[in-house]
């Protein structure tokens, strides 16, 4: 049976982003995919109108029934929306499993996907669950309590988020001004840096949520972290729409001999 990967992310009806570009993710990535709704929006691929929470008990069954029989390989973390549902959800899930946190506080498109609180609940919560935390740079400020708009800066903030207890953090550079792609990966010993061209034109949406996915995917199939990180970046760097907005991953490569 393919690795299985569970989704804890907020439902995008378009398909462009959240729980179901996840779910396109681990399909190309070779992986068995399994999705619960943390939140359910309204939305389409020229923005998000409105946010809706699920229901607390709805959460934990679907949850608890989900992990009794079929735990995954991996998980990975998506719009948890309030601080309620953030502290919900930590003691629901298993104990030593890879944990991807996209820490979403916002949508790139429209309204917020996280309210009042939710950073610090992560920063106090999730920060010392998770194998990786992939903040872009606001959410990378919003989590260290610090200014971050320079490399030098992405760096310090890398640094705090696994003293604040990740085991790792990559913080996303794509919104740095200038014509290179600079992402940053801290894992407490060695700083990595990954360095590419821009693509011209529009953001599509949905990026961080597919990177994520991605390295939750190689971690479920025992990858190292860093080559985990640079697979599921140059796959979503192949992926990139030469028109429109939607993400086309390819097959799953063959694994090598």
């Amino acid at each position: 049976m393919r690795p299985p990967v569970l989704s804890l992310a907020g439902s995008d009806p378009s398909g462009g982003a959240g729980l179901q570009m996840d779910l396109k993710v681990f399909e190309a990535f070779g992986c068995h995919g399994m999705a619960i709704e943390t939140l359910l929006t309204v939305q389409s691929q020229k923005g998000l109108r409105s946010v809706h929470p699920v229901p607390d008990t709805f959460l934990q069954e679907a949850l608890l029934t989900l992990l009794a029989d079929l735990p995954p390989r991996a998980v990975k973390i998506g719009a948890l929306g309030s601080p309620h549902t953030a502290t919900l959800l930590p003691p629901l899930l298993p104990k030593g499993t890879p944990i991807v946190l996209d820490p979403v506080l916002g949508a790139s498109r429209g309204k917020g996907l996280g309210s009042n609180g939710l950073a610090d609940v992560l920063r106090e919560l999730w920060l010392p669950l998770c194998t990786l935390v992939t903040p872009n740079l606001e959410e990378a400020a919003a989590l260290a309590g610090e200014e971050v708009s320079t490399v030098e800066q992405m760096e310090h903030a890398a640094k705090k988020l696994v003293e604040l207890g990740a085991k790792a953090a990559l913080v996303k550079g794509g919104h740095l001004c200038g014509p290179d792609l600079v992402d940053l990966l801290w894992d407490g010993r060695t700083m990595h840096r990954f360095v590419g061209s821009r693509f011209k034109g529009p953001s599509p949406h949905g990026t961080g949520c597919a990177l994520s996915a991605g390295i939750a995917c190689e971690l479920a199939k025992a990858v190292p972290l860093h080559a985990a990180v640079a697979r599921s970046r140059d796959r979503l760097r192949g992926a990139w729409p030469k028109k429109g907005v939607l993400l086309e991953f390819g097959p799953c490569p063959p694994p090598q001999t």
